[in-house]
């Protein structure tokens, strides 16, 4: 079992994870397996998943949660009440809809889903907490698709410099949007995850998302010379994470009101419940 708090383990007792995840997003998640990497990475996962398990048992330290803690709780527990289990019910389902979703608003592109595949591939992998950087990509590329309307989603990852314009690997805009009858868009989505204990006001709050655009915008080198003839507009699209509701209620018209150069509206993942104490989330977008 793959979570934080759990009973102290001697690390050699612990059996080797074989859960062959392909086959449960099938039975469970059919949309998420449809970008679940390819059944030979399988081993490999639960080989590091077994690791990371045996080193906690060993140190005694908690570990960021990532995608499989939840699945692992959700096949070994399905009808507890536990929170965790319930977020990640709330969680797995939505990111299956946003995948459905994403194969409905692109009428079934078999190349767009292959791109898809592609970049969220890191949600896949036994890497912490930066599994929520692929879930802030995915979440905002559904509501641009939506909010881009006529444009359509061209393509994931576009590179945009010509060659010899660049050293080493060529800069990319997570997404290109064609338009009838006008130049293409580009738009990068920058999550953005924020220490809520360090955010003291409206101002300080604003300085570090401008900063994080800033940085970000700089190292696309999207004020290159050029782009703004073969490209109608370019965009940052802002996706922050704040780990604390009262924080987030506290500075609501700040974020509401946040406008910066070349920069869309901030969106954030949203958390409810229902009355039955079931969870489930929304995409938010932070408008006046």
């Amino acid at each position: 079992m793959l979570f934080n708090n759990m009973p102290e383990q001697d690390p050699d007792e612990i059996e080797p994870i074989d859960i062959d995840w392909l086959s449960f997003l099938k039975d469970k998640y059919a949309n998420l397996a449809k970008v679940y990497f390819s059944a030979s990475n399988i081993s490999e996962i639960n080989t590091k998943l077994t690791k990371r398990l045996r080193k906690h048992a060993l140190t005694k330290q908690n570990y960021n949660t990532n995608i499989y803690d939840f699945l692992v709780r959700i096949k070994e527990f399905p009808d507890s009440l536990e929170r965790i289990v319930r977020v990640g019910k709330g969680l797995i389902s939505f990111l299956d809809g946003q995948v459905n979703e994403f194969i409905t608003l692109t009428n079934n592109n078999p190349e767009l889903l292959r791109q898809l595949k592609e970049e969220m591939a890191d949600m896949f992998w036994e890497n912490e907490a930066k599994y929520l950087d692929r879930v802030g990509e995915l979440v905002s590329t559904v509501f641009l698709i939506k909010e881009m309307a006529p444009a359509r989603l061209h393509s994931f990852s576009h590179v945009y410099l010509p060659d010899g314009t660049y050293k080493g690997d060529p800069p990319d805009a997570d997404l290109c949007f064609e338009q009838p009858g006008r130049k293409p868009v580009l738009i990068e989505i920058r999550n953005i995850n924020l220490n809520y204990e360090r955010i003291t006001s409206e101002e300080g709050l604003y300085n570090i998302i401008a900063g994080r655009i800033t940085k970000k915008w700089a190292e696309k080198k999207f004020d290159s010379p050029g782009l703004n003839e073969r490209y109608d507009k370019i965009w940052i699209q802002p996706f922050i994470w704040i780990y604390d509701q009262p924080t987030i209620e506290r500075y609501t018209e700040a974020l509401n009101s946040f406008t910066f150069a070349n920069t869309l509206p901030l969106l954030s993942l949203q958390q409810a419940a229902d009355s039955w104490g079931n969870i489930y989330y929304r995409c938010h977008r932070f408008t006046k």
